[in-house]
């Protein structure tokens, strides 16, 4: 009992009431009494708020609970509660300068006075912030030092030190975007919105002073055309590492070696193959099946076969390439976005379906099942293994099992020009590199928007 009255006593001098720190006699100067107390309020806010960002506990928070060391999910929410009686009570001493100013509400932002006491106000708690600092540097936990990614060299590479250290940063750095003035002036009315009705004013009046201390925001820029410049007259290739995130430099005859190998594993060379043949037999058929608007996307798309590009397997010996293949900018792309437009509309009775792994997990949660061994498997050359023929039957059979005539409604198109338009596809991804025509081996192309939907 005399524990809690002891943490209650701790707590109610925090908090405004009759029982707090509050004078009882009036003092001499009151503009300046309220100006102090707006400084020192403010100044306690803030460091609740370096509190909680940096997880520290101050030293009155741990008064609170005794002998015994709260958790830091606890001391956080104390830390919340202090902080926001005290930006209450910076409110009410700013209410206070209003009526020392002898203006209401409406008059705030035009009274000259009243600017004058917040600026001194402003002014002070600043100086006060200042002695804060040191003491709060002293409080933060020491960061880890950022090594950035390692960069894998193939072949006889060099690379000086200033392009190494930039690619170190990996492919997923980034520098933070330049906000303009405006846009952030733009930006305290939609603050402002979320307050109450009578204190927005008081917010974009807030707001404004905030932007008005803060200088520009410094942003660092990477410029790296003297990289690009520098890979280009060495012949070196840069690509991104499968699994580990990193970069990866390779001069131009390891990369050729490696990329053939890749390609040659799973393509065909088509010796031959005259791409502007094949496009328009493809504006044909659309003509022919009354698809004017597919016929026009595939009329302004850029490439008429698709583009590849690999990426280094880091994490395995010799460092072999994937291959990646995209649809972008070519007219299969096109196609294929029409062709999953429709296929994505079938429902499928599989019992086995799964929408992601999170219902592997809930199913395994279950009480009533007992798992004592897991076992992962790494499913190889999926897209590469599903037959065409086995394909094509499934899809018509999905088809069948939805209802013809509601397919039909849906696409625009009668079930067997779909399957006609969908095997014109599938014949008609070949691949571009190195100035030749490849097609895939066998099963569905491993870059196309349809595959995850056919297997």
């Amino acid at each position: 009992m005399q524990n809690q009255l002891a943490q209650q006593l701790i707590l109610i001098q925090f908090l405004s009431s009759t029982l707090g720190p509050f004078p009882c006699v009036p003092p001499f100067d009151p503009v300046s009494f309220y100006i102090n107390l707006i400084a020192n309020s403010t100044c306690k806010a803030r460091f609740y708020s370096f509190a909680i960002k940096h997880s520290v506990v101050p030293q009155e928070v741990h008064a609170l609970f005794g002998y015994a060391s709260p958790s830091m999910r606890h001391a956080k929410r104390i830390c919340r509660i202090l902080r926001s009686e005290l930006w209450r009570q910076v409110r009410f001493y700013r209410s206070c300068l209003s009526v020392l100013a002898g203006c209401d509400n409406r008059q705030l932002g035009h009274s000259p006075r009243y600017r004058s006491f917040l600026a001194a106000a402003s002014q002070m708690t600043e100086f006060l912030w200042g002695t804060y600092v040191p003491h709060l540097k002293s409080l933060r936990t020491p960061r880890t030092p950022w090594k950035g990614e390692s960069v894998s060299l193939l072949g006889d590479v060099a690379l000086p030190e200033d392009i190494r250290s930039v690619l170190e940063h990996g492919p997923k750095f980034c520098t933070e975007p330049k906000q303009r003035g405006e846009n952030m002036v733009a930006n305290i009315q939609d603050i402002a919105a979320k307050a109450q009705e009578d204190d927005r004013s008081r917010c974009i009046e807030d707001c404004m002073d905030v932007l008005l201390k803060t200088g520009s925001p410094s942003t660092r820029s990477f410029n790296v055309s003297h990289i690009v410049k520098f890979f280009r007259q060495n012949d070196l290739y840069l690509l991104i590492s499968d699994k580990e995130g990193g970069f990866v430099a390779s001069s131009k005859d390891v990369y050729l070696e490696k990329a053939q190998k890749a390609v040659d594993k799973n393509f065909n060379c088509l010796k031959g193959y005259k791409a502007k043949t094949v496009k328009a037999k493809a504006l044909q058929l659309c003509h022919r099946m009354d698809l004017d608007q597919l016929r026009k996307q595939i009329t302004a798309a850029k490439n008429d076969q698709l583009q590849m590009f690999f990426t280094a397997k880091t994490h395995k010996e010799g460092c072999p390439f994937r291959v990646i293949v995209t649809e972008k900018g070519s007219w299969q792309g096109s196609m294929s976005r029409f062709l999953l437009r429709s296929l994505s509309a079938l429902k499928l009775n599989d019992p086995f379906l799964i929408t992601n792994s999170e219902a592997v997990i809930e199913y395994l949660k279950q009480d009533a099942i007992k798992v004592k061994f897991g076992l992962s498997l790494d499913v190889e050359n999926l897209f590469y293994s599903v037959p065409h023929k086995g394909m094509f039957e499934a899809v018509g059979n999905c088809i069948e099992a939805n209802g013809n005539v509601a397919f039909q409604n849906q696409c625009g198109l009668p079930v067997e020009s779909f399957l006609g338009l969908l095997k014109f596809y599938l014949t008609s991804t070949v691949v571009v590199f190195n100035n030749h025509s490849y097609i895939q081996k066998q099963g569905i192309c491993i870059g196309s928007c349809v595959a995850p939907c056919t297997v």
